[in-house]
């Protein structure tokens, strides 16, 4: 039943507002008489034995959920006879619904992707849970942007938990015309992908401004999907590809999870400045063999046979892959959803667009044969240069027999040669990407509050704080670049010659590093030349600890590969390495490992990058 306004539930939350009601139950505004703050009251009407114990069980699963992009539980009971509750976080902003009839028209697709791929995060996180948390209401209507620019994933209903052998548990089969794939339908079983086809659903209605064919129409081929692009001609090749692959009607052929979808979604959608400037500082760069008029035609050449073999291997690839699909689905080419996918798009560019890494204009210098171990390169990041150090290509050890078991056993690790940042990314670095609308400003994981440092000109040159691995990774992609293997930042630290720290086997002392309580804060980059390590790079013990790109696995070392170890395929947490300005003398090792959850932004987390 609908709670009367002004009605008070557990002698806590007054209910202040009807904010929206379907058939399994209501959403309201309270307020909370004890916190005395705003929250969101959800109603299910389900009363019955069954439905109670369910709630209470899969309810307490989500009281444990924490992630910048989704709110809080904070409380759940049940009032027999009546229905069940979850109290939650009250997130102001507007949806996204809101925002499109605001702006009568398709939103920018610059301004959409940033929020998409914040969202991918949060249903990465849901359905990485154990169990696996499966949304199974994603649409406009259920993101909002909150006023610091961040999309927040609301309305948690009940019975989401993923049961391999059901599907789903008992509750709610409720479904969002549209937004709901077809096995949301009865159809089939709901699990990570279903969620991936209505963020894509959700994704196509912010570009083009209209609500997708509903689910079942699709999968019958009673009606297509028309790619984005066509829709709304401003849309990239790569991100209508990305909608048309996570809408896929058979749920066999669409995107696995989350994650891929946000990669799909990257920077190079968007219109980004040019990549970074890029100057060899010494040696000087090689002469560019483009210059010669016999070269520069064989080149061209090349590149012309090349595109045309893949055209044609796309052409029939495609072909087959529709045909196939027809014969499945009993229709012709025409009503095929799979011809539409790809016969609709034009193969050689929105197909292949969402292969290629970001757009370059120009590639760094490539190292020349008298290209030394510590040679500096500079790199210029919207209008900030910064300085890349040389490391060459070579064998060393990785771990040691003197720290804890993860270190071990230590192996030898053969690399190429890649660059790596001198320093640490600063906040005036960082700024260039928020400005770009690549990245979002740094903020404190549970409150999302704005660090201090950041936006501050004294603080210009401080390392950048409270930025997650995906929001380190987002950066580097902007800058032409990719955060450090494990391995990669290791041997930049320590070298061939296994030092204990970056300077050596000396013990650690605040003239070499920030570290206990020198400073007890972070201190400027590059402040501590006396503990370069043996190609020049600064601050790779203390100031702040460092995302790497790999997963963590305490066994991994007994079973890394010799050459370029990439790190584990999956995992819960990501790397750290380096230590802080907190921390002991053990942890500011070169060897040392530590890890966090890749969602997690905290006081004493920044980053550099790397590139080939």
């Amino acid at each position: 039943m609908t709670l009367a306004i002004g009605s008070i539930l557990q002698n806590r939350y007054r209910i202040v507002k009807l904010i929206g009601q379907g058939g399994f139950g209501a959403v309201y505004r309270g307020w909370d008489l004890s916190l005395e703050q705003p929250v969101a009251v959800k109603e299910n009407f389900g009363s019955d034995a069954e439905s109670q114990r369910q709630f209470e069980r899969e309810a307490k699963l989500l009281a444990g959920l924490r992630h910048p992009n989704l709110p809080r539980v904070g409380d759940h009971f049940v009032v027999p006879g009546q229905g069940q509750y979850l109290v939650m976080d009250f997130v102001e902003g507007k949806s996204l619904t809101t925002l499109l009839s605001e702006r009568g028209g398709p939103l920018d697709e610059a301004e959409v992707l940033p929020w998409m791929r914040q969202v991918c995060e949060a249903l990465d996180y849901l359905h990485t849970r154990t169990p696996p948390i499966i949304h199974r209401d994603v649409k406009p209507d259920n993101i909002i942007v909150a006023p610091d620019g961040r999309p927040m994933l609301v309305d948690f209903g009940i019975s989401k938990v993923y049961d391999p052998g059901k599907g789903t548990t008992i509750g709610a089969k409720a479904v969002t015309p549209g937004y709901s794939p077809p096995e949301q339908y009865g159809r089939g079983r709901t699990d990570a992908r279903s969620d991936v086809y209505a963020l894509g659903a959700t994704l196509y209605t912010l570009l083009t401004g209209q609500t997708p064919p509903d689910g079942p129409d699709l999968s019958s081929g009673a009606d297509v999907l028309t790619p984005p692009r066509q829709v709304n001609p401003a849309v990239s090749a790569a991100t209508s590809a990305a909608v048309v692959a996570a809408m896929a009607p058979t749920i066999s052929r669409r995107l696995e999870n989350a994650v891929g979808f946000g990669r799909l979604l990257t920077a190079e959608s968007t219109p980004l400045p040019l990549p970074p400037i890029m100057t060899l500082r010494t040696p000087a760069a090689a002469p560019s063999l483009a210059r010669d008029p016999t070269i520069r035609l064989w080149i061209v050449a090349t590149v012309l046979v090349a595109v045309i073999a893949l055209s044609i291997w796309f052409f029939w690839a495609f072909r087959t892959l529709g045909s196939d699909d027809n014969k499945a689905a009993g229709t012709n080419g025409a009503s095929s959803v799979t011809e539409v996918v790809f016969g609709g798009l034009n193969a050689t560019s929105e197909a292949t667009a969402t292969l290629t890494p970001m757009a370059t204009a120009t590639r760094p210098p490539t190292p020349t044969p008298e290209t030394q171990a510590g040679d500096i390169r500079t790199v210029v990041r919207g209008d900030v240069e910064v300085e890349q150090v040389f490391v060459p290509a070579g064998s060393f050890m990785m771990g040691s027999e003197d720290g804890s078991s993860d270190e071990q056993p230590v192996h030898e690790v053969t690399l190429d040669a890649f660059w790596i940042d001198r320093t640490e990314v600063t906040n005036a670095q960082f700024a260039g990407c928020v400005a770009a609308g690549a990245c979002r400003p740094p903020g404190n994981t549970s409150s999302y509050t704005r660090d201090q440092y950041y936006g501050n000109d004294a603080f210009a040159d401080y390392p950048v704080i409270y930025v997650s691995w995906n929001d380190a990774g987002d950066f580097c992609a902007w800058a032409g670049g990719r955060l450090p293997s494990e391995a990669e930042w290791q041997v930049a630290a320590r070298g061939p010659e296994s030092r204990v720290y970056p300077w050596g086997n000396d013990a650690p002392s605040c003239k070499l590093l920030n570290f206990g309580g020198c400073v007890g804060d972070t201190s400027e980059v590059g402040s501590y030349p006396d503990g370069a390590s043996w190609v020049g790079a600064l601050d790779m013990a203390g100031n702040v600890w460092e995302w790497v790109n790999d997963w963590y696995d305490s066994g991994y070392y007994g079973q890394s590969p010799d050459a370029n170890p990439p790190g584990p395929a999956s995992g819960e947490y990501r790397v750290l390495r380096g230590g802080a300005w907190s921390n002991v003398v053990n942890l500011v090792r070169s060897s040392y490992r530590s890890s966090s959850q890749p969602v997690f932004r905290g006081v004493s987390i920044g980053f550099r990058c790397a590139q080939e």
